[in-house]
């Protein structure tokens, strides 16, 4: 039972729970930005990643801001991309548990 709250249920919850505030944040109005989404829901998996990429050194104000703003777009997809990966953990991770390996 530790195993399955530990390795299923816990990163489940939390996945689930970020993409429901993730897509509320999305919609507004009765419409929804998949871009916005994708941003969102991928961010807090690619921040570390983010100030990596793209150090902004000897830019002005508006260059520091937009390469800012690319690294959050770009963590933005990695983590999207780590969040599928976690998605995919979790579903192994509960079929593995219930076959008994």
């Amino acid at each position: 039972m530790k195993r399955v709250m530990k390795e299923v249920a816990i990163p489940a919850l939390l996945l689930a729970a970020w993409a429901m505030l993730s897509y509320t944040f999305a919609s507004s109005k009765g419409t929804f930005d998949s871009g916005i989404f994708i941003l969102m829901f991928g961010f807090p998996y690619g921040f570390r990643k983010m100030c990596f990429i793209l150090v902004p050194h000897n830019y002005d104000i508006g260059g520091a801001c937009g390469i800012l703003f690319l690294n959050v777009i770009i963590g933005g997809l990695i983590g999207t991309i780590v969040a599928a990966w976690r998605c995919v953990k979790i579903l192994s991770s509960a079929v593995m548990i219930a076959t008994g390996h």
